[in-house]
């Protein structure tokens, strides 16, 4: 399988998204990675300068992998059930 249709595998998956201020994410739109760094670490969202942080080159499928296994860890304790 090619590394571009892999990627766009990765589109849609939680850990590639990130929730952004509405004017923040109207100025990143479409922009390459790098400019989109740029403008997350200026959120508000923690989540979101962490993803900056975390990320300062480039955003691999490793990287999407990673942090898809923290938000899911985080949506368990979050949103945890006591209901057995």
């Amino acid at each position: 399988m090619s590394k571009s249709i892999m990627m766009l595998k990765q589109v849609y998956r939680i850990g590639n998204l990130t929730l952004l201020e509405s004017k923040i994410n109207r100025e990143i739109g479409n922009q390459l990675f790098p400019a989109k760094v740029v403008e997350s670490a200026k959120s508000r969202y923690l989540l979101a300068q962490n993803t900056a942080a975390d990320s300062p080159e480039e955003w691999t499928i490793a990287q999407i992998d990673a942090r898809q296994k923290i938000l899911a860890a985080r949506a368990v304790h979050i949103w945890r059930s006591d209901f057995a």
